[in-house]
């Protein structure tokens, strides 16, 4: 057991132990060949920035669907084209990445949690909340651009509290510029730290309002030189974003409608956040007579208060769209829980100390990581959710040559998945406005042959479970 003391730093256990249940838990999932279908859009368009078919400010899906792509800012894509460069273009390269982020993110939180609470030890069991969050526990595999975008959310936050700790104003220089980098990953939603200075003087007034003012505006102008200099030195960035703006944003704002109410995004977050609710309430049923009354004291009452408001600035003005999705708020959710932990910091430090205490809690950790990193290896040759389709599409691009553009009945326009998954592994693209031009059909297999199709085509036989291949005669 000494041997075991030693081998590694204290606590490390803890987060093997939280880890290793993740990766039980999602293994099926983080390294399987399934995606959901918008990270098969950006994966997609980050493997082409890596080769050369597009670049950093000019973007692009395939040879005909998205062949200009200004729905999202590129950065997201861009780092992730970088881990192509670095381990090649094995399609579990992009599952790879979408992990790292949430180990970079777990890091982070563990900073900013040790920065505001004494016990900072027990920021095991604030990432264990944040990871099993539902929607976060859902976006560990599917490469989500918020994925990326929380670690520089919140290392502009962490920066932020660096500043009010140590009032070296450097620091708020460096949080805008990581509010920056979120922006050029999802966009405006990143902005929403820009508030840090404003909840932090209505909870604490431990400065004046016009201190309170003047930090706002050198955080706004941190920001706002940090873009110009890029506009400066990459005046095509400047277009890129224009066309952004234009094309997601207002068209967003006044087109889009994917919520019957505004009020979606507030009934989310609450339902993701219930079974962290539940588990810090039977914690506290089984711990009210030990560790001190719910709140420990005052001042960390202060930071529960400022983190759950601060907190909800990155989920409120998503209202004002009716175009909403529960993972557009990721970057809330650990500030949210590292507040609400806030509350129950004392009872967290008794289960903590509990638990260490506990003999075998170490080894339980290091074979609970090393089991939970196993099944997630295994699940390398697995298929998941899409299965029959990406078999289909595996045997497909094994069949045509390398970037074949296939045309397709106009059912398949709007199949994202079959776009992204053909281009994902043998750069193939569909041409849905051309019907019956290209050397090869593709269509459903339940879509009825027509007469034009059995005149000039012949079926491929693959072997197909849900698409059929036909080869012009």
């Amino acid at each position: 057991m000494n041997k075991l003391k030693s081998l590694l730093p204290p606590f490390t256990y803890s987060y093997l132990l939280v880890f290793g249940l993740f990766l039980f838990a999602t293994g099926h999932v983080l390294f399987s060949k399934y995606m959901f279908m918008d990270g098969l859009f950006y994966t997609t368009i980050a493997r082409n920035i890596s080769i050369g078919d597009c670049s950093l400010w000019h973007l692009k899906f395939t040879n005909t669907f998205f062949t200009e792509f200004h729905e999202h800012p590129p950065l997201a894509m861009f780092i992730e084209s970088l881990y192509f460069d670095l381990f090649g273009y094995n399609w579990f390269v992009d599952k790879f990445y979408s992990f790292s982020t949430y180990i970079f993110t777990a890091v982070v939180i563990h900073k900013i949690w040790k920065l505001v609470n004494p016990n900072y030890a027990i920021s095991w069991l604030i990432i264990l909340f944040w990871l099993f969050t539902p929607v976060v526990f859902w976006a560990v595999g599917n490469n989500m651009l918020e994925n990326t975008m929380t670690i520089f959310i919140l290392l502009s936050v962490y920066f932020l509290l660096r500043n009010i700790i140590n009032q070296r104003g450097y620091f708020i220089i460096l949080a805008g510029i990581f509010i920056v980098l979120g922006f050029l990953t999802k966009g405006f939603v990143a902005l929403f730290p820009i508030s840090f200075f404003f909840i932090h003087f209505l909870v604490f007034r431990n400065f004046s309002i016009v201190s309170m003012i003047l930090k706002s505006l050198l955080l706004i102008a941190a920001c706002v030189i940090s873009l110009l200099l890029l506009f400066l030195l990459q005046p095509q960035a400047l277009e890129a974003m224009k066309d952004y703006v234009s094309v997601q944003v207002i068209n967003s704002l006044n087109n889009v409608v994917t919520v019957e109410s505004r009020f979606f995004i507030v009934k989310r977050l609450l339902s993701e956040l219930l079974a962290v609710l539940i588990l810090l309430a039977i914690l506290y049923f089984f711990t009210r007579k030990k560790g001190g009354r719910l709140n420990s004291n005052k001042f960390q009452k202060k930071w529960a208060l400022f983190f759950i408001f601060f907190g909800l600035t990155g989920v409120l003005p998503i209202m004002v769209s009716m175009k909403q999705s529960g993972y557009y708020i990721l970057p809330s959710y650990p500030l949210l829980i590292i507040g609400i932990a806030s509350l129950f910091i004392q009872k967290l430090y008794v289960l903590h100390l509990k638990l260490h205490d506990f003999k075998y809690f170490k080894i339980i950790g290091i074979v609970l990581f090393s089991l939970g990193l196993t099944y997630s290896l295994t699940s390398i040759n697995k298929y998941g959710k899409d299965e029959k389709l990406v078999k289909d599409v595996e045997v497909i691009s094994s069949y045509l040559k390398k970037g074949t553009i296939v045309t397709a009945s106009e059912t398949m326009i709007d199949d994202f998945s079959l776009h992204a998954y053909l281009y994902r592994f043998n750069f193939i693209s569909i041409d849905c406005n051309n019907k019956f031009t290209s050397r090869f059909y593709l269509v459903n297999i339940e879509e009825p042959n027509t007469t034009e199709l059995v005149t000039k085509y012949l079926l491929v036989p693959l072997n197909t479970k849900v698409l059929k291949l036909y080869r012009k005669k």
